[in-house]
């Protein structure tokens, strides 16, 4: 017969021995000739002339045509896996392959899901990987007569396919799959998916998150890894509204018995609006058809597995990335002109004020922030040599407001070097709400008891106070400065300045 349809080595065993199949047993891995599948099934095909796919569906329209139909549902999964190979990695070797179905010359056999025991496992990549994996030959094309005398004149190809068995423990970063083309003994090309789960990032639960998924591919000494697609986490009470994970790189290597996995993510971040007067995170979604962030690179994440697992993370070292960044219309830093900010957490110090920053006055209720914290720290220039750091930072739903100029600060009020000769004094700094003359809001920034100290002289006699205010969105860079001495009194927000 030209076609055969066949469910057993058994009956395979009847048409030739496929242990003398050149290549089925080899020193990386070999095909079990004594095992089965649900789903394995042979296709013998001896003539061409006609296709297989033809044969196949022919065979298939019949009512005894099961193991036919079982047949084309593989086949049509090998075609979009093939596809995704192409898509994803540029190979179209596996997707050659399959024209054996549609190439009416082809002669030769099909095997489906065929148990395949892996004998090299440093061949797939690490242990990671095949480690309580369980693989299989999910396709594998014979070319050539594969009949009883004729087998050492067939060549073998096709795909292999390695799955975590179930209930072999849970894990941050974990396995999922391990993929391999190959042609003889030879792996043309191997790839890994793996996923993490980042529970526990800038203080989210993570409970109705889904992990990120990875897909790496082997180039014989490691994995290079990339992410399958962007995955945002929303954030439940919290000022930061979400984040998402564009970017990942990942680092694998041996640390004595444990296994060192680092990843570093980048992506977005999108802060919640505090208010309409007072917006000073700046970088989130006005609306859903109207977004709004700022990118971040470098969360970096490391992952020891071994008789334990333990997650670090180090959120310390964020690099904010301003040229991705879209502030909201009318927020703080759509308005005011800054440098660069600075992403800022409890990593970098136990508290805010651990780091220089001294609680200041703005319209907003502020609270004492937990142990994990995070923030924007913003600098100002007010003048040549003077400028000023505006630290925003939230724990959860929890609000600080700091600030800090440079030199050092004291009980008495903040102090900084103008340069080698003048020391700078200030009292207090705030916040405050303003409405212009068309009645549109926003916030100017007030500095009270300015006085300067030359050879242990201070003038001017009575400390000014100064008030800068924005130019507002779409004007050149700049502040307005208004001096004041006396006992003048500033009043706003139903405070004396």
């Amino acid at each position: 017969m030209e076609f055969q349809i066949f469910t057993a080595w058994e009956e395979v065993r009847k048409v030739c021995n496929p242990d003398l199949l050149p290549e089925i047993h080899n020193d990386v891995f070999c095909l079990d000739t004594e095992k089965e599948t649900a789903q394995t099934v042979f296709l013998w095909k001896s003539q061409a002339g006609i296709s297989l796919l033809e044969l196949l569906d022919r065979e298939a329209e019949k009512e005894s045509g099961e193991s036919a139909r079982l047949a084309r549902q593989l086949y049509e999964n090998e075609l979009r896996a093939a596809q995704l190979v192409k898509k994803e990695d540029g190979m179209e070797n596996f997707l050659s392959l399959l024209f054996c179905f549609t190439e009416a010359a082809f002669v030769g056999a099909v095997f489906f899901h065929i148990p395949v025991q892996v004998q090299k496992k440093e061949s797939f990549g690490t242990s990671f990987y095949t480690e309580n994996t369980e693989f299989e030959a999910t396709f594998v094309r014979i070319d050539g007569l594969a009949e009883t005398g004729r087998e050492k004149d067939c060549v073998l190809s096709g795909r292999i396919f390695g799955k975590k068995q179930e209930g072999t423990g849970e894990s941050s970063f974990q396995a999922l799959a391990v993929k391999a083309f190959f042609t003889g003994s030879r792996l043309m090309l191997v790839t890994g998916e793996c996923s993490f789960l980042p529970v526990g990032l800038f203080g989210g639960n993570g409970g109705y998150w889904e992990p990120f998924e990875l897909h790496g591919v082997y180039n014989g000494v490691q994995y290079h890894y990339t992410l399958r697609e962007t995955v945002n986490y929303a954030l439940r009470d919290s000022l930061l509204r979400s984040f998402s994970v564009e970017t990942v790189t990942v680092a694998t290597g041996e640390e004595v018995s444990n296994r060192i996995v680092k990843l570093k993510c980048g992506g977005k971040l999108r802060f919640e609006r505090l208010s309409e007067v007072f917006d000073p995170f700046s970088y989130g979604p006005v609306s859903s058809e109207e977004d709004g962030y700022i990118g971040y690179d470098n969360l970096q994440i490391t992952i020891t597995q071994g008789e334990t697992e333990k997650v670090e993370v180090n959120c310390g070292g964020i690099l904010l990335k301003t040229g991705e960044a879209v502030p909201r219309k009318d927020s703080l830093w759509e308005q005011f002109a800054h440098g660069e900010p600075e992403f800022v957490c409890f990593q970098n110090g136990k508290t805010p004020e651990a780091l220089g920053y001294r609680r200041i006055q703005c319209p907003a209720v502020q609270r004492r922030l937990g142990e994990q914290w995070y923030g924007i720290a913003v600098p100002v220039t007010l003048c040549d040599g003077v400028c000023i750091r505006l630290l925003f930072a939230f724990s959860g739903n929890q609000f600080f407001a700091g600030s800090s100029l440079a030199g050092n600060g004291s009980a008495a009020g903040l102090t900084f070097s103008l340069n080698e000769l003048f020391k700078v004094h200030c009292t207090t700094i705030a916040i405050l709400p303003y409405e212009r003359e068309d009645k549109t809001k926003t916030v100017l920034l007030y500095l009270k008891g300015i006085r300067v100290s030359l050879f242990g002289l201070t003038f001017p006699p009575e400390a000014c106070s100064i008030v800068w205010l924005a130019r507002g969105s779409g004007n050149a860079p700049g502040w307005y400065a208004v001096y004041g001495k006396g006992k003048q009194v500033v009043k706003a927000d139903g405070n004396e300045y």
